[in-house]
């Protein structure tokens, strides 16, 4: 039986009831869900407008044939449960949808849940191109491995890659397996993957201290947590809102109550490339993290993240100055940094 991650979040979010299942196009109905279904007498949801290819963004309803059911759903491909958390919505309206998204929904009445209905909507086509800030002055990074490019930006006394890597290596992977996925989010990879060590590494602890090339190409390292501290206290002294002027201004999902998209202020671009962990996919869309070069512990490595309701760049509202502590065998993101 497969595990999950015991990371901070996902701890909270499976003891709310949250399930994960990894998702991909093959195992999702395109043309509105599977609506007729039944479960116990309960409807299965059906959505309006049907899933399909969009030009703009679409305001989708979804409803039910069960009279007086409660309808869950969720935008990050994980399935709906019959308990609201911070990844699985209870319907209360209609949710906007901006960028190419798996919606995902269960109807309940007297505790009983329909079958799930699965719709996928493309807007603006199957990979709409995500802005990028015109008024920030980029670089440009070619790989000389395999020859891909990458914009790069100067924050203060930092260059960053403003995209995420996307070379592929042993113990990385597309986002859902989708090619796409690698185009628009970069590779999620494991710690000593993202490192460039051997795989034992995700079990037993790493102690060098200077900056670690990994995958990142020549004259650049994957950061360490201070160096994300850095990053951080530069585009907000305050510690308060670090994430929302990191987050692009495009590319995040909204729900019924929230917008996603951030202010990008310093062209950093930051894309919710979700996570993985045993072949598991989940929080694309609302969720980016990245690997830093930091070890905790044998198993254990320094994450960042940014999510959609949170304003800084942490794991803790009440820890502005550090990242939280994850399981090396789960898959990020690394941006790298310029030596």
């Amino acid at each position: 039986m497969k595990r999950f991650p015991l990371i901070p979040l996902c701890l909270a979010l499976l003891a709310m009831g949250l399930s994960v299942s990894c998702n991909s196009d093959s195992a999702t109905n395109s043309d509105g869900g599977d609506g007729t279904g039944t479960s116990s007498g309960v409807a299965a949801p059906t959505f309006s407008p049907a899933g399909g290819n969009y030009a703009s963004i679409q305001s989708v309803t979804i409803s039910s044939a069960t009279e007086g059911a409660t309808i869950y759903y969720t935008v990050s491909g994980s399935n709906p449960t019959k308990v609201a958390s911070l990844l699985n919505f209870k319907y209360t309206g209609p949710i906007n949808v901006n960028q190419r998204t798996t919606l995902k929904a269960i109807a309940v009445r007297n505790d009983i849940s329909s079958a799930v209905s699965s719709v996928l909507y493309y807007i603006g086509g199957s990979t709409e191109a995500i802005p990028w800030n015109t008024s920030v002055t980029y670089g440009t990074l070619t790989d000389s491995r395999d020859g891909k490019s990458y914009k790069t930006v100067k924050i203060g006394t930092q260059t960053w890659m403003a995209e995420n890597m996307n070379y592929k290596v042993d113990s990385s992977w597309c986002y859902a397996n989708i090619t796409d996925s690698c185009s628009r989010y970069g590779r999620l990879y494991q710690w000593a993957a993202a490192m460039g060590l051997d795989p034992s590494y995700n079990s037993k602890p790493w102690s060098e201290t200077s900056p670690r090339q990994g995958i990142c190409p020549s004259g650049w390292h994957v950061p360490s947590d201070a160096e994300w501290t850095t990053l951080q206290t530069f585009v907000d002294p305050a510690r308060t809102s670090a994430a929302i002027k990191l987050r692009s201004s495009n590319g995040w999902l909204s729900t019924s109550d929230s917008t996603l998209d951030g202010t990008d202020t310093y062209g950093f671009r930051a894309l919710p490339g979700g996570q993985s962990y045993a072949d598991i996919f989940y929080t694309g869309g609302i969720y980016g993290y990245w690997w830093t070069a930091t070890g905790n512990g044998g198993a254990r490595a320094v994450s960042r993240f940014i999510n959609y309701y949170q304003a800084n760049l942490n794991y803790d509202q009440s820890k502005v100055d550090v990242g939280s502590t994850t399981l090396k065998t789960t898959e990020y993101s690394v941006r790298c940094i310029q030596d």
